[in-house]
């Protein structure tokens, strides 16, 4: 069972500090818990550091929502009666506690901790809906950096409901002060506001990309009704990342090798905006690229850098965050896959429904978050490029139809392989079920490039990672890219991917653990770029 509560600490240099936290718990003595900071968290680095601590069950949801969103380093505390730490003073009952194990090689660290001492401070109130609305309502409100803001805020809508029948003041106030500091995010994000209709222009803007990985479509042939569907997964690693600011003459900085690419995509995304507004209001742009995603490898690297420069380009001519399909008309993608286009906007594991014949995005019909402890593993050996543009054009045009008896195989696969698996979390069973997956498409594919691989370097590298026990290998799109995954021991795959490094000779950049991206794009506003950038050239 997973507790909800706040847990104090105190630094190396003796500050103090207030974070709430579900600890996972078995008993109401709270005799032993553990909890699961991030790495990058002042919990972790404090308990890792002193390794002692004090955990607060409190019914005072005001707290909770002030802690929620870091204002509650004001609030009143006395010594911990047995280790280095502080005691929330308006809380109903605290543990204190020491460390016993601590695990942090995954990025979630998790730490067993043992009470050492305990105490009663006032009895607890008692049940309300409200309270219950303010909990889920600050637990959302530390997720807004990796959760569909627009869906965070549809929420807060229902949230508010239950505020209005049965809170009291500080309920109203708690809920308050959480839904100010989560509207905040949203108008400095540019995400419209459930009844509002305020557009927040920002001067300069940071655009993030996850990668994808697509496992393959799931029909195809003029008789197929919906042409091509597909299943795929958003993955964190590699990504784009490139800034942007309004500026008086259009330009382009950053890596050379993509300057040609965010060219031409500013220039179609310009001219369909000019198609709607005065070309006088379109704002020049400076845009300059910090991160990208290898070209032409099977990681989606056009779909997600252009959706990056039509969303920059639209934010900061006042636009707004256009929605994700939207984005894609400007930029000119989906012509086949939307997996990239959905994933963009959502993360996680997509399915897509395939293109009507007016060839518009294909709809979202699942999504799901695969687990935290899964990891992935990108390899992109030496190879030639895969297919794209005409190339793929012309591959596609030239495929036989896929037979009815193939598609309807892949789709059950996909609705009663791939799904159930993630929501049972079964690694083996969702790997088993993608690697059928990858043949089928890879036995289809064979007439356009040669076998069920792209070539005999990706088909020897995806039999070496299938000889040490990994689940789901497979080839991304045309390739070259591989992936797999696995859920096992960190130092196990630290092992792995020295040796692939070794023996393939891959740089690191072309061999990587990764993981899946569960929230897609995100966007916020930031100081304008610096001097020397502007000055960088075009």
């Amino acid at each position: 069972m997973i507790l909800e509560g706040i847990v104090t600490t105190l630094g190396p240099d003796g500050s103090l500090n207030i974070a709430p936290m579900g600890p996972i718990v078995e008993s109401p003595t709270l005799d032993r818990f553990t909890l699961r900071p991030y790495t990058s968290s002042t919990t972790y680095r404090n308990l890792k550091a002193l390794g002692e601590g004090v955990l607060h069950v409190t019914d005072d949801v005001l707290m909770i929502a002030r802690g929620a969103i870091g204002r509650l380093n004001d609030a009143p505390t006395r010594p911990a009666d047995v280790v280095k730490g502080r005691i929330l003073t308006s809380s109903c009952r605290y543990v204190e506690f020491r460390v016993t194990q601590l695990d942090d090689r995954d990025e979630r660290t998790t730490i067993h901790c043992e009470a050492v001492a305990r105490g009663t401070l006032r009895d607890f109130f008692g049940l309300n809906r409200a309270k219950h609305a303010v909990v889920e309502a600050a637990i959302l409100a530390t997720r807004t950096d990796f959760l569909h803001l627009p869906e965070i805020l549809e929420q807060y809508d229902r949230f508010s409901v239950l505020i209005d029948k049965t809170a009291g003041p500080d309920e109203e106030k708690a809920f308050a002060l959480l839904r100010d500091h989560v509207h905040a995010i949203a108008r400095r994000r540019g995400v419209p506001i459930p009844g509002s209709s305020d557009v927040v222009v920002p001067r300069a803007v940071c655009i993030q990309t996850p990668s994808r990985l697509h496992f393959g479509p799931l029909a195809w042939g003029p008789e197929a009704g919906r042409r091509f569907g597909g299943v795929g997964l958003m993955i964190e690693q590699p990504g784009v990342e490139l800034r942007a600011q309004r500026s008086d003459e259009w330009a382009i900085t950053g890596m050379m090798g993509q300057r040609p690419r965010v060219s031409d995509f500013s220039s179609r995304v310009l001219f369909q905006l000019a198609r709607k507004m005065d070309r006088a209001r379109a704002m020049a742009t400076h845009i300059h690229m910090d991160r990208a995603i290898p070209e032409h490898v099977g990681l989606g690297s056009g779909t997600q850098l252009g959706l990056a420069v039509a969303r920059a380009i639209t934010l900061l001519n006042g636009k707004g965050d256009l929605p994700v399909q939207r984005l894609a008309q400007l930029a000119g993608r989906g012509a086949r896959s939307g997996i990239g286009i959905l994933g963009f906007e959502r993360g996680g594991l997509i399915v897509d429904g395939g293109h009507r014949a007016s060839g518009a995005i294909p709809p979202l019909v699942a999504r799901a978050t695969l687990p935290d402890d899964w990891a992935v593993l990108v390899a992109i050996p030496t190879a030639p490029p895969g297919l794209h543009g005409e190339a793929e054009r012309l591959a596609f045009r030239d495929l036989p139809p896929m037979p009815d008896s193939l598609s309807d195989r892949l789709c059950r696969l996909v609705l009663l392989g791939l799904l159930p698996a993630v929501a049972e979390r079964d690694l083996p069973a969702f790997g088993a079920a993608l690697v059928e997956i990858q043949s089928h498409v890879g036995d289809w594919f064979s007439p356009a490039q040669g076998g069920r691989f792209a070539c005999p370097e990706v088909e020897q590298l995806a039999r070496f990672l299938s000889d040490r026990q990994l689940h789901g290998v497979g080839q991304s799109s045309w390739g070259p890219a591989l992936y797999a995954f696995d859920n096992g021991p960190p130092d196990r795959r630290d092992a792995l991917l020295a040796e692939l490094r070794d023996r393939f000779s891959l740089r690191p950049s072309r061999c990587f653990w990764t993981r899946a991206s569960s929230s897609g794009a995100s966007w916020e506003s930031i100081d304008p770029l610096p001097t020397d950038l502007l000055a960088s050239g075009h």
